[in-house]
């Protein structure tokens, strides 16, 4: 069936599914399990989001998985990015004053977020290793959430916890002009994290001292 070219975004999605179903129901008559070949034919194949195992298994508050989510897809709204949409904003990092905000600028170069950064990994003892590009950052989270020790799970949560965070202390610097000291930030968020925890991440996470 063929998509009319004045059909809406959610029409056009419909009459694409019908045609994928319609494509693969025959190879489907014989197996159980129908309803997973559909969503897996229907996907296609699409490369791996090498961030995922920070979002599943995670035991941070809901709202701040998502922030993380808009932070590893790029959709915080930045004043870089706000900038090239053509609004005129103040273009200096609130936190330090001195650089240019951004995504990379605001959770891995800015002073104020490094400070936070090694607060939280000398309370969770681990080293103070912090990624200087974007890209040994993302690795470097991806690879610390690895797995299904409690070591990994409150490494997950804490790091979720402290994005949501630095981007709040962020929007009420700018908004409601208050803010909080790094480490003052980072007791919160362990604080948040020790409510959120269970079983034997909770176990990990009060042997910790800050």
């Amino acid at each position: 069936m063929p998509i009319p070219k004045q059909a809406s975004w959610l029409v056009r999605e419909m009459v694409e599914a019908r045609n994928s179903v319609a494509t693969i129901h025959i190879q489907l008559r014989k197996n159980n399990n129908i309803i997973r070949q559909l969503y897996l034919a229907m996907m296609g194949q699409l490369p791996r989001v090498e961030w995922k195992m920070l979002m599943f298994g995670n035991e941070a508050r809901a709202k701040a998985k998502f922030t993380m989510c808009l932070y590893f897809q790029e959709r915080m709204l930045t004043s870089d990015i706000l900038n090239k949409w053509g609004m005129q904003v103040d273009m200096k990092c609130i936190m330090c004053k001195v650089h240019d905000e951004n995504r990379k600028h605001i959770f891995i170069e800015c002073e104020y977020a490094k400070s936070v950064w090694t607060k939280l990994l000398k309370w969770m003892q681990r080293q103070p290793i912090w990624a200087t590009s974007w890209d040994q950052h993302r690795k470097w989270a991806a690879e610390n959430a690895k797995g299904k020790s409690s070591k990994a799970g409150v490494f997950r949560m804490v790091y979720a916890e402290a994005i949501h965070e630095i981007w709040n202390e962020r929007n009420h610097t700018i908004f409601e002009k208050q803010s909080k000291k790094a480490e003052e930030l980072a007791r919160n968020i362990a604080c948040i994290c020790n409510v959120r925890a269970t079983n034997q991440n909770r176990q990990l996470i009060q042997k910790f001292q800050f």
